[in-house]
């Protein structure tokens, strides 16, 4: 572990190369450090085109933490980790309802861990971690099925037919009764029986206590394919009938975690020592069909970002602020990504701020919209377009 160079071998289509390197000894308070990566993502990147959506802000409809954005043609779906709460709003950022209730009936989620909304018919669905169930519901909120899984998990979706359940960082054990340790990180379960499994590890408990695990990431769709991406190893998978298919893998050079966290021949002591060693740990991975963006910790400090351009394949580094160059604000925080676009949201006071701060040189759409919100209104969703 304390070589200088630690290389690694991928097995993938494509590793997307992260030089890290002038992040090491970063001065936070460099601003004209900063402001170079600006200048450098403003020519790599042609000028976005954003829109921006006020999320209406009601009694019933307080955010407190937006933990998962899904934007479908119809509707918004904010995830409230906060408050325990999953909300929808129209496209143009009504709010129209509350799917689901918290509390300790048949018909009720105790504490929400994921969702998904079927890409087919538009039903959403709640996984609650405390009855290790699927709950399903209609778009507009009727309850349609309660699925027991008996399975704790990281994320899921609907595809094909059935879910899909990401198990990255717990032990099921009473999945895996027969080959405990031995588990499976994707698993599809059909009559309230594990189906299929694939990517297997063996379960140590010291996995899930550190903090490297604290984000998994997991599916998202892409040109109809479906996809899954692994914090702990950096890799991106396409999800096939029979099989997981080694699409990327992100590749901090030096900086990569010199083991594979779910290889055999880990053992506690490896993972123990992950808390003081310099590493880059992912944090998001969102494709368009143009680019790829990330986020990244530093060393457990400074949170940055990078894009991979997917027809030069050039990375260009972000750093902790990126700039959008047509309206001069900062961009938001990222969090889901379609074919031809990444989606993310401001808090109401940020977005305020921003905008007060440049007021000479932001639209004037962006001045009124601003001057239309409060502090604790809910966020403001904006879209990017390359």
């Amino acid at each position: 572990m304390a070589c200088a160079e630690r290389k690694q071998s991928f097995e993938a289509d494509k590793v997307l190369h992260f030089d890290v390197e002038e992040f090491a000894s970063i001065d936070m308070n460099n601003t004209g450090k900063f402001k170079q990566y600006e200048e450098q993502a403003a020519k790599s990147l042609k000028a976005p085109v954003t829109s921006y959506i006020p999320l209406q802000t009601t009694e019933e409809c307080l955010i407190g933490e937006i933990n998962k954005l899904v934007c479908t043609d119809k509707y918004i779906y904010v995830y409230d980790r906060r408050f325990n709460k999953l909300y929808q709003f129209d496209t143009g950022g009504r709010f129209l309802r509350q799917i689901g209730q918290a509390g300790e009936g048949p018909d009720r989620y105790v504490k929400m861990c994921a969702f998904d909304v079927n890409s087919e018919n538009g039903n959403v669905s709640i996984y609650c971690e405390a009855k290790l169930s699927v709950i399903e519901y209609s778009c507009t909120g009727e309850i349609l099925k309660v699925e027991k899984t008996g399975l704790s998990i990281d994320d899921f979706v609907y595809y094909k037919g059935h879910y899909l359940f990401y198990c990255g960082r717990y032990s099921n054990e009473p999945a895996f009764k027969d080959t405990y340790p031995v588990q499976y990180r994707l698993v599809s379960l059909r009559d309230g029986k594990i189906d299929r499994k694939y990517l297997e590890y063996r379960y140590r408990n010291s996995l899930s206590n550190t903090a490297y695990t604290a984000n998994s990431i997991g599916f998202y769709r892409l040109n109809g394919d479906l996809m899954l991406a692994e914090q702990q190893t950096g890799m991106v998978y396409k999800i096939e009938q029979n099989t997981t298919v080694p699409v990327y893998a992100v590749d901090f050079g030096k900086y990569n975690i010199p083991f594979d966290v779910f290889s055999a021949e880990v053992d506690d002591s490896k993972l123990d020592a992950l808390p003081g060693m310099n590493f880059c740990r992912l944090l998001d991975f969102h494709e368009t069909g143009d680019l790829i963006y990330i986020r990244y910790s530093v060393f457990n400090n400074p949170i940055c970002q990078s894009v991979y351009l997917k027809k030069t394949g050039k990375t260009v580094n972000l750093g902790l602020y990126w700039i959008n160059g047509s309206d001069n604000i900062g961009m938001p925080i990222i969090m889901t990504a379609s074919n031809d676009a990444l989606t993310g949201y401001y808090d109401a006071d940020l977005f305020r701020h921003i905008v007060k701060h440049k007021a000479d040189k932001v639209p004037a759409h962006l001045i009124e919209m601003a001057n239309g919100i409060r502090d604790d209104d809910n966020p403001v969703i904006c879209t990017v377009r390359f």
